[in-house]
């Protein structure tokens, strides 16, 4: 009996042991988040109450005249638990096209954390956007290098207001494509929004001292969505959490209780969205040929059919 129950007490101990081990697993299963930009917009030196918040490009650096022209940029951080840990932080701008300037005119950007909000506003200024558009006097929706908020709130420093020292910074030679931005800076202002500092986003800051420096970036609003601006995220999410799948089939990481207000349906604990694909949602594809077929969105828009909407039936479309 005393080995009996000898035994039993190790074999208590060991799964006792095991079960911490898994818990403590689960919680530090890091995540990913792919975040789309939510704002963008160019502001210029020379045209101090312009914009170009809802063009396709953004500009940053001198153009021929020596006159600089920043750009604003912001991520939603609310698909990032609360209480989560940063552990990378990685934005990605595409080069669209380059200035007629001589192509040894180095441009080392660097972005700040912009501690001031703004607003980007409709306007799309003619010519690629490279001078801006004047900005409406009769409605307050724009920021422009005066204005963080046009025409009602000024910038406490024109050209907008950051922390002085940079959270990164990349040369952006006279190339076109991808170019990178990651570092601590990053991942420390990331941090900080996750954990409820207000998110203003970053600015753009390029070589001011050098004439036609400037380069120019596709921005949110680019027809190519491949090369809009992208923030990736690898975080640890804290152990109260666990992947949630959405009626529209993406996936967050959340608490089970503010999955189940969204009409999701909740993982265990610790469980991540990475390499998970959620169900995804069907409904009607019409074609053009008077035929119905239920499908996913995307598998309908690939058989080039008219998708109508998610639990909708062929009867009803």
């Amino acid at each position: 009996m005393t080995k009996q129950r000898g035994f039993q007490s190790a074999f208590a101990f060991l799964c006792a042991g095991l079960a911490a081990f898994s818990f403590g697993a689960r919680s530090a299963n890091a995540d990913t988040v792919t975040l789309n930009a939510a704002a963008d917009g160019s502001i210029y030196e020379d045209n101090q109450t312009s914009a170009n918040g809802a063009g396709t490009l953004f500009h940053v650096g001198n153009n021929g005249a020596g006159s600089a022209r920043r750009a604003l940029i912001r991520f939603s951080t609310a698909s990032i638990p609360s209480g989560s840990t940063i552990t990378s932080a990685t934005l990605t701008v595409v080069v669209d096209h380059l200035n007629d300037g001589p192509g040894s005119v180095s441009n080392t950007i660097n972005i700040h954390r912009l501690t001031q909000a703004w607003v980007e506003g409709p306007l799309v200024a003619p010519n690629g956007g490279g001078n801006g558009t004047p900005a409406s006097t009769s409605a307050d929706d724009s920021a422009t290098w005066s204005h963080r908020i046009y025409n009602s709130n000024t910038w406490t420093n024109p050209g907008g207001t950051y922390v002085v020292a940079s959270s990164d910074s990349t040369v952006v030679a006279e190339s076109l494509g991808a170019k990178v931005f990651s570092g601590p800076g990053m991942v420390a202002d990331v941090q900080a929004w996750v954990n409820g500092t207000a998110n203003n986003g970053w600015i753009f800051v390029g070589n001011e001292t050098t004439n036609a420096s400037a380069r120019n970036f596709r921005s949110r609003q680019h027809p190519t969505v491949a090369d809009r601006p992208k923030l990736v995220v690898v975080f640890t999410p804290p152990a109260t959490t666990g992947r949630c799948c959405l009626p529209d089939g993406s996936c967050i990481v959340t608490t089970p209780a503010n999955c189940t207000s969204q009409g999701g349906t909740a993982a265990a604990l610790g469980t991540s969205c990475d390499g998970f694909t959620c169900p995804q949602p069907t409904g009607a594809c019409c074609f053009g040929n008077g035929t119905c077929s239920i499908l996913t969105p995307t598998n309908c828009a690939n058989a080039g059919g008219t998708y109508q909407g998610n639990n909708v039936t062929c009867a009803a479309a």
